[in-house]
């Protein structure tokens, strides 16, 4: 039997099952080609080459290197970002796994309503008229200019989160002809392209864990109906049992297939399968996900560490043994729900343009500590070659001072930083001291 035969027959045995579980199951495209053609359509068709960020691109460097074969890949018509390409030389059981676990991210897509909002605001056809502009914009300028461009542009954006208004954000400001006039209009294009993609990548950004996980839970319930042969059903086993297993290292993030697989099935176990497509189908954010529906026996499950000692480094926690305290697994969960989705990023906002061109900014970074270095290292050199002039950026950082009687003080330090695009340098200075918060004042003033 062909590749392309084994995936058919494959894909019209579990269709009936998607449909029964209530998930949408659109046709495929099926075909054979060689490596080149599906580096050449990986790179222009869709977003992951684009945009390296993209949690389910791979970079074209990855492809040219690790491809030696012919490849299956399949395509969901009309949906970005949704496209699985499988060497044929890999087993019957993975692919089987693979195409059935893409199929399940795309009903995810279908139903959720943050991807179905995005999907208003930009439509797949705007998406290749993108592609075929970036293409034009490569033979004319270069691919490290272009590819420096869109990356920068991104790393800003991700930035201002998803809630702030397109013409309030930053990209509005930097490609401004009346205050940005020396940038080129092939920049504002490639801006303004980013900014009408960036709903489509926030909701792949913010719902990993709501997504790998829904995708994990209804995959199990799928393959549990399924026949396989020995052989096939021991290499699934293998790699399911990969996945859904406990971190090795002792400081381990959220791993979006395992914890998110025990989050949706203790759903079921508590209030049904139904209850978790209505989950599936109206989570905007993993922050939100976590703080309703994680549970003390799903950290345990997951081996998620204590609150005592926890280190507060995206996402990072240290694995120990859970406390049976339920207002301290609440400090464990609130750490979790602040390291991922929207929340894990710092918060943006414009103060002003000053006579002399310099963009002033102002960094926001409550509940964790900021991560100074990326700041200083990445968004503001990009944010300065963007805007053609100096970007000061005034840091607003809850710090922790020295314990008094076992409770850590809470407070704030401003800082200012400030970035020239000429030559590069950035000088740092502190505006005044330690502010502990108070009853008074128990939060950042202005906020």
């Amino acid at each position: 039997m062909s590749p392309e035969a084994m995936m058919v027959e494959f894909d019209a045995q579990i269709v009936p099952i998607l449909k029964r579980l209530g998930l949408p199951s659109p046709d495929l495209d099926v075909e054979l080609c060689e490596t080149p053609a599906v580096v050449a359509y990986k790179a222009w068709r869709e977003f992951p080459v684009r945009y390296p960020h993209w949690s389910s691109g791979k970079r074209l460097e990855f492809l040219e290197d690790a491809a030696k074969k012919p490849f299956l890949f399949f395509d969901i018509r009309g949906v970005p970002g949704r496209m699985t390409w499988l060497p044929i030389s890999r087993s019957r059981a993975l692919a089987c796994f693979t195409w059935l676990h893409t199929r399940i991210h795309h009903a995810f897509t279908e139903s959720n309503i943050a991807y179905q909002n995005a999907f208003l605001r930009i439509t797949p056809e705007q998406v290749r008229d993108h592609a075929r502009c970036v293409r034009a914009l490569v033979n004319q300028y270069g691919l490290d200019v272009i590819e420096h461009t869109i990356s920068s542009a991104h790393k800003v954006r991700r930035q201002w989160g998803l809630d702030v208004a397109p013409e309030g954000g930053i990209l509005s400001i930097l490609k401004d002809p009346a205050l940005n006039p020396r940038m080129p209009s092939w920049r504002r294009d490639i801006l303004q392209m980013v900014e009408d993609e960036w709903p489509l990548i926030a909701a792949d950004e913010y719902l990993s864990l709501c997504d790998e996980g829904f995708t994990m839970w209804a995959q199990m319930k799928v393959l549990h109906e399924l026949i396989f042969p020995a052989e096939n059903a021991v290499d699934i086993s293998r790699i399911i049992a990969q996945l859904l297993m406990l971190p090795q290292n002792p400081m381990v993030g959220i791993r979006p297939h395992l914890v998110g697989f025990w989050m949706f099935a203790s759903v079921e176990a508590r209030f049904g399968s139904a209850e978790c497509l209505a989950v599936a189908q109206n989570c905007l954010d993993d922050s939100d996900f976590v703080r309703a529906y994680l549970t003390q026996d799903v950290a345990e499950q997951c081996g998620l560490g204590t609150a005592s000692g926890t280190k507060i480094s995206r996402g990072n926690l240290v694995v120990n043994e859970l406390p049976d305290d339920p207002q301290e697994f609440q400090i464990i969960k609130e750490v979790l729900a602040q390291n991922i989705g929207r929340e894990r990023h710092p918060k943006i906002r414009i103060l002003g343009v000053d006579g002399d061109g310099t963009l002033s900014l102002e960094h926001i970074f409550e509940g964790k500590y900021l991560n100074q270095r990326i700041a200083m290292d990445h968004i503001v050199p990009d944010i300065a070659d963007l805007w053609g002039n100096p970007v000061t950026l005034r840091f607003r950082d809850l710090q922790k001072a020295p314990q008094r009687q076992g409770e850590p003080i809470r407070g704030w330090i401003e800082v200012e930083e400030t970035a020239d695009p000429a030559t590069g340098d950035i000088v740092r200075k502190t505006l005044g001291d330690f502010h502990p918060f108070t009853q008074d004042q128990p939060r950042l003033p202005g906020m």
